[in-house]
């Protein structure tokens, strides 16, 4: 449909404008990281490996569950033009979280005990009425993010991400040093989430928020259906990139020990703050210009290019930086219980920093609406980590091994996201002008 002339046309805003959202969300990714990196020596020496396998077995547990909690339908909420619709959304989701929340709980009063047990994490039968806490909580604070995000409250977002951490760490520390459990790990987490959610709602309190008496149920359900795409396509989708990131604690749990888990948890809290810190900064810039480059018919390849020689120069660096530090080097820095986190961060190092640094340049692939091969290439991701941790625990392998085996499956699953997304940006700048420079 074609704008009359009286429409005014909206000001296209230029680089320097996204400048400070991108340096407040950046900022607060490295300096959560950064409490997380700074904090892991000092819990590695008032919790167990034991305990810790338990936080990894609930984490993994809520993390994946909570995809669930509003059917991604929080994605919506900064795309209609008018408040009015989109707080018939948002009005939606908060009728949504109750019900899912309500049906967790039923499916846990029947079959939770008999699930944690195959976990063999006994610790986390006394905590399981958390599950669907951290699971509301979640969700609420997928929602009001999403509000925050329409609204451009990015200095409340960096905040609720260092109000999160902060409380987190405080009640990790101080529950450790009086009476170190694995409940009081597991409190800790809902605690952190209980603080993000409270900061992000002061936008909606405040001049910010939505007034809720305009979303009719007439509206919640006409918007329900038109974005139904959502709970179609986005949470298959990020139920099975969740799963692939936490279903190796689960199943290291079940197969192997709660101690094997804990110590692979530690190893991924402590090797993965860098690689995230460095792609909270990457991220923002890179799907701005990248953005930009298809609006203004430029190619991609360029800027690319650029982004994956730096992803992948740091990844080595930091592989080659972890084999040198060893066991050795992780027993003095985590305690001498921890020395094997050093061996599985000098198998998982490289695998990791891929897995955490390659997804940022790959959203090429959404960008370029080729949300059919991302979710093609969810499925094998699943697969391959799934199957190589339950083959060669199958075959009678040791824990090292398995891991071994799933370092290897991350790597080379990555590295395949990767190529898709190359090919897709070759593909997409050889349809523009010939005259067009790639080089």
């Amino acid at each position: 449909m074609m704008k009359s002339g009286s429409d005014i046309q909206p000001h296209t805003p230029g680089i320097l404008a996204y400048a400070r959202p991108i340096y407040l969300l950046s900022s607060a990714t490295a300096i959560g990281q950064l409490i997380t990196f700074a904090t892991t020596p000092i819990l590695s020496r008032l919790y167990s490996p034991e305990q810790f396998g338990t936080l990894a077995v609930f984490v993994s547990m809520t993390s994946i569950l909570g995809i669930m909690a509003v059917l991604k339908y929080e994605q919506a909420i900064p795309l209609p033009r008018s408040d009015r619709k989109s707080t018939s959304i948002l009005a939606l989701c908060i009728i949504l979280l109750p019900c899912t929340s309500l049906l967790l709980t039923v499916l846990i009063l029947a079959f939770g005990s008999s699930l944690i047990s195959k976990f063999e994490v006994s610790s986390l039968l006394d905590v399981q009425w958390l599950i669907v806490a951290a699971f509301m909580l979640m969700g609420l604070r997928e929602v009001l993010s999403a509000w925050c995000t329409r609204k451009e409250a990015y200095r409340q977002i960096a905040i609720a991400k260092l109000t999160g951490r902060v409380t987190m760490a405080v009640v990790y520390i101080t529950a450790g040093l009086i009476n170190p459990s694995s409940f009081w790990l597991v409190v800790g987490f809902c605690a952190g989430e209980v603080a993000w959610v409270l900061t992000l709602a002061t936008v909606i309190i405040g001049s910010n928020g939505p007034r809720m008496t305009v979303a009719r149920f007439s509206s919640v359900r006409a918007n329900a259906r038109r974005y139904s795409r959502f709970p179609k396509y986005s949470l298959p989708g990020s139920l099975l990139n969740s799963m692939g990131l936490h279903m190796p604690s689960l199943l290291l749990a079940s197969l192997y020990s709660p101690e094997v888990a804990g110590i692979y948890f530690m190893c991924i809290r402590f090797i993965g703050a860098p690689p995230t810190a460095i792609q909270g900064g990457i991220l923002p810039v890179f799907l701005k210009e990248s953005t930009r480059a298809i609006h203004e018919n430029i190619p991609l390849t360029p800027l690319f290019r650029k982004m994956a020689i730096g992803i992948f120069a740091l990844s080595l660096v930091f592989a080659i930086m972890l084999a040198a530090l060893g066991p050795w080097g992780f027993g003095l820095i985590l305690g001498s219980r921890w020395e094997s986190v050093g061996t599985y961060a000098q198998i998982l190092s490289l695998a990791v920093a891929l897995q955490l640094l390659i997804p940022g340049i790959s959203q090429v692939i959404l960008i370029l609406e080729r949300q059919d091969l991302q979710l093609k290439w969810e499925i094998a991701n699943i697969t391959i980590v799934c199957g190589s941790i339950i083959v060669p625990w199958g075959m009678g392998n040791s824990a090292v091994t398995t891991v071994a085996m799933l370092s290897a499956g991350i790597t080379i699953s990555y590295l395949a996201l990767f190529g898709i997304a190359c090919w897709l940006v070759r593909k997409r700048d050889a349809s523009l002008d010939p005259d067009t420079p790639i080089n």
